[in-house]
C-alpha cells in the first residue's frame, strides 16, 4: 500500500463532533505594524484567469508595502463580520478557517523579519524570533535551483487540529484541500497585481516549522516566493 492509499483509506470516516470558532490567529506582546487600506484591483478577471502562471526570475527591487497588504487582503483578508462569525476571502471546510499566513520580507519597506498577518485588524505581527534567514533561503534554491531572488516569502499553516476537532481523521483531507484554495487566491491576485509568485514544493519541514516555533498543532504546509517579475 503506497502513502496515498494508507491516507485515503484512514481519511473515509466522517465524524461530526464539536464546532471550534473561526477567529485566526492572534499574538500577544509583538510589535504591530498597521498595513494600509487596501486598493481597487481594476484588473479584468479574463486577463487575470488566463495568465496566471509560476514565475522564477524575480527584480531585486522593493515590494511595497501597499503591495503587500493588496496581496494579504484580497488573498486572506476578512471581507465581513456579522456578529461572533469571520467571512473571509476564501472558502474553507465549515468555515473554519484553519489556515494562516506568514511573511518574511527580504527585499521591501518592512524590516527583515518574521511576521504574522492578523486579518481582523489588517496588520502585520512582527515575532519575536530570531531569523535563520541563510538556512530559509538555501532550502528554498535545493528546490527551485533557478531562483534568482526571494523578495518575499509567505509561509502557509495549517491549525489542523480544527477540522479534526469537527470532522474527525476526514478532515485531514479537508485542510489540504483549503491550503490548495488559499495558494491559488494568492496566485490569482498577485496576477491582478502585476506581481510574480511561485510555490515552493521541496522544502523542509522541520526548517520551517523550527523557524516559526510553531506548537500547538499547527504545521506549515506550503511556501510562496512573491515579487517584482524580471
Amino acid at each position: 500500500m503506497n502513502i496515498f492509499e494508507e491516507f485515503y483509506l484512514k481519511t473515509q470516516n466522517f465524524t461530526f463532533t464539536v464546532i471550534p470558532n473561526n477567529y485566526p490567529k492572534e499574538y500577544n506582546g509583538v510589535k504591530v505594524i498597521p498595513l494600509p487600506k487596501p486598493r481597487e484591483i481594476v484588473e479584468g478577471f479574463h486577463k487575470v484567469i488566463t495568465t496566471r502562471s509560476s514565475t522564477r526570475r524575480f527584480m531585486e527591487e522593493k515590494v511595497d508595502i501597499s503591495a503587500i497588504s493588496d496581496l494579504l487582503y484580497y488573498s486572506v483578508g476578512v471581507r465581513k463580520k456579522e456578529s461572533e462569525v469571520i467571512y473571509r476571502m476564501f472558502p474553507s471546510a465549515g468555515g473554519l478557517a484553519e489556515s494562516e499566513v506568514y511573511l518574511v520580507p527580504l527585499i521591501s519597506d518592512l524590516e527583515v523579519g518574521i511576521y504574522h498577518y492578523n486579518p481582523l485588524s489588517h496588520s502585520l505581527e512582527k515575532l519575536n524570533i530570531e531569523i535563520e534567514l541563510e538556512i530559509l533561503k538555501s532550502d528554498i534554491v535545493s528546490s527551485i535551483p533557478d531562483i534568482n531572488a526571494i523578495p518575499l516569502l509567505l509561509i502557509l499553516t495549517a491549525r489542523y487540529w480544527k477540522a479534526l476537532a469537527k470532522y474527525g481523521n476526514r478532515g485531514g483531507r479537508f485542510v489540504f484541500i483549503d491550503i490548495g484554495i488559499v495558494m491559488e487566491n494568492f496566485y490569482l491576485v498577485a496576477t491582478a497585481l502585476n506581481l510574480g509568485i511561485c510555490a515552493v514544493g521541496g522544502f523542509n519541514d522541520y526548517i520551517f516549522n523550527r523557524a516559526l516555533d510553531l506548537k500547538n498543532n499547527e504545521v506549515v504546509l506550503g511556501l510562496l516566493v512573491v515579487g517584482k517579475k524580471n
